[in-house]
């Protein structure tokens, strides 16, 4: 457990950051997406480095408990197939993330579900911090 709140702690606040980004900058993140699919250098790179992340990610948390912390699972291992898709085919992600990035909602539903898995992941991370849930177990450690 003390894994997964770390793990919480570093990458909530990085999601939630990611997904306001989209939400409120929309357009500019999706010029980025565009000139970055411009690139197989760009998107060999970024394979190698998001697949030796998520393996990272799922070496250190491999878990499926079916609650919050199966988020990080996830993510480790999204990290990994899109890592993989990335080296592999280089030129089929930027002709499949052209085509994907020309639905308009599209950014919309990334930023959505990225902010929301951030904000989840924030609020079990942190969830000791706040005051009244530190109370609440406070009290149950002082009932033990």
């Amino acid at each position: 457990m003390q894994r997964s709140i770390y793990l919480a702690k570093l990458l909530g606040p990085v999601l939630v950051v990611i997904g306001l980004g989209i939400l409120l900058n929309g357009p500019v993140y999706l010029a980025m997406a565009k000139q970055f699919l411009n690139s197989h250098a760009l998107i060999y790179l970024s394979g190698v480095l998001t697949m030796l992340g998520g393996i990272a990610l799922v070496h250190a948390h491999h878990e499926w408990k079916g609650d919050w912390r199966t988020i990080i699972t996830i993510v480790g291992w999204l990290g990994i197939i899109g890592g993989l898709v990335r080296v592999l085919v280089p030129q089929y992600v930027e002709t499949y993330g052209m085509s994907v990035l020309a639905q308009p909602v599209y950014m919309v539903v990334v930023g959505f579900v990225v902010l929301v898995a951030g904000a989840m992941l924030v609020y079990f991370g942190y969830a000791d911090s706040f005051p009244a849930q530190s109370r609440k177990r406070a009290r149950k450690r002082s009932r033990r």
